[in-house]
């Protein structure tokens, strides 16, 4: 809880990073590789609804690139995402590898500008 509290609450120490881990099933079987693969397509959306949910939407920009960003003093440009609200599925498999959140449903749908 604490954890939730401080991702939505848009302090700028707490900002998102992701490092997808595309391991093939077999791969992470037999190796016990660590991780999940987590493509932007699906991470995001999902973030967004987890901030939508807590009533914390405004702080979602600054926790996805602004904060980030700021903390290792890179210009922040503008966005160059958004999203619309579009029920999808997340796909079982992509290019043969389980993503993060596989079968499940998601509200929002990322779309690039």
């Amino acid at each position: 809880e604490a954890i939730r509290r401080a991702i939505f609450s848009g302090n700028p120490k707490f900002f998102f990073g992701s490092d997808t881990a595309p391991h093939l099933p077999e791969d992470k079987e037999k190796k016990k590789a660590a991780g999940v693969f987590a493509p932007t397509n699906i991470v995001i959306p999902l973030l967004f609804e987890l901030f939508d949910a807590a009533g914390a939407r405004k702080n979602f920009p600054k926790f996805i690139s602004f904060s980030g960003k700021a903390a290792y003093g890179i210009n922040s440009g503008t966005p160059g995402i958004y999203l619309v609200r579009e029920t999808w599925t997340v796909p079982e498999t992509v290019n043969g590898i389980v993503p993060f959140w596989a079968g499940k449903e998601l509200g929002w749908k990322l779309r690039r500008m």
